[in-house]
């Protein structure tokens, strides 16, 4: 019987939560360009972070979260 490394299953986790939150701001993105609208910066910075995960955390269970505030 093979133990469980419950940290890969940490970072199984975070990558779940990144990839679901990559989608999300997905749609934000196509908003923007079916106004014919630029991606604001801030929503770049926002999901360049998000794919920088989870490369840039030492530790699953204390990630830091990059926020952004999605508004029509």
């Amino acid at each position: 019987m093979s133990s469980v490394n419950w940290n890969d299953v940490s970072w199984v986790t975070v990558r779940s939560r990144r990839n679901n939150l990559l989608i999300e701001s997905d749609v934000w993105v196509l908003r923007t360009l079916e106004k014919s609208n630029p991606i604001p910066v801030e929503l770049s910075d926002y999901r360049q972070a998000l794919r920088k995960l989870p490369e840039t955390a030492t530790n699953p269970t204390e990630v830091v979260w990059p926020k952004y505030e999605f508004t029509e």
